[in-house]
């Protein structure tokens, strides 16, 4: 959401307390807890979702309670802030749109902003260490110029097939057919262990990219 339209939500919330609908606030923005819902009086019905293992500087005036991510975030919270940590809840997931396969398909799996910290590089190194080639995935994200700088110097140059078509060609195949597929790949390129990039994804192209991986790598720093 844009900073235009979340001061107009913000300030709707504000001038319609009394009569708005809504029980609850969640809220991603620490900044909108401190500075603005705790002195409009709103901070009593506002849960705020901590995302990261940072805190703002004005954080101990209000230690405002907060809602962690991790077993590990909650911990750093509450050694280095002395965080008002009320709850740790997993990030959620529908199950119902993702099934399991009890075969793989011969393939590395990285999904992903492409940040320095996602580690994006960390998987392709894995990945050619293990000898197994890797379908990568993601999007840069727009609003740090940081990420579209790491793509282009840092994992673009690594990348030895771009086809944003590849996942669509991969569904309705058989573990066979895919496994073959791969394996021409990678007798056709100089490398063994080729790295796919297969652009952003949509549920359907993650529903083929996870089903049929042999592991997903996740090496975040």
């Amino acid at each position: 959401m844009s900073t235009v339209n979340t001061l107009a939500l913000f300030g709707k919330l504000v001038s319609d307390d009394k009569d708005n609908p809504f029980d609850v606030i969640h809220n991603h923005h620490r900044w909108y807890m401190h500075n603005a819902f705790i002195s409009s009086g709103l901070d009593f019905k506002t849960i705020t979702h901590q995302h990261n293992i940072v805190l703002e500087q004005t954080y101990e005036l209000s230690r405002y309670p907060i809602i962690c991510i991790s077993k590990s975030q909650q911990r750093l919270m509450q050694e280095n802030y002395n965080a008002n940590v009320q709850c740790m809840i997993y990030h959620g997931i529908d199950q119902a749109m993702y099934r399991p396969s009890i075969e793989h398909n011969g393939y590395l799996a990285w999904m992903g902003r492409f940040l320095n910290e996602k580690g994006a590089h960390r998987a392709m190194n894995i990945a050619r260490k293990a000898n197994i080639p890797l379908l990568l995935t993601g999007t840069i994200f727009d609003k740090n110029p940081e990420s579209k700088t790491y793509f282009e110097q840092v994992i673009e140059p690594q990348i030895t097939i771009n086809d944003n078509e590849f996942l669509n060609g991969l569904q309705g195949l058989s573990a066979i057919k895919i496994r073959e597929k791969i394996k021409a790949l990678c007798d056709e390129n100089p490398e063994s262990a080729p790295v796919i990039f297969c652009g952003p994804v949509n549920e359907k192209q993650k529903q083929t990219l996870l089903e049929g991986a042999m592991a997903t790598l996740f090496p975040i720093s």
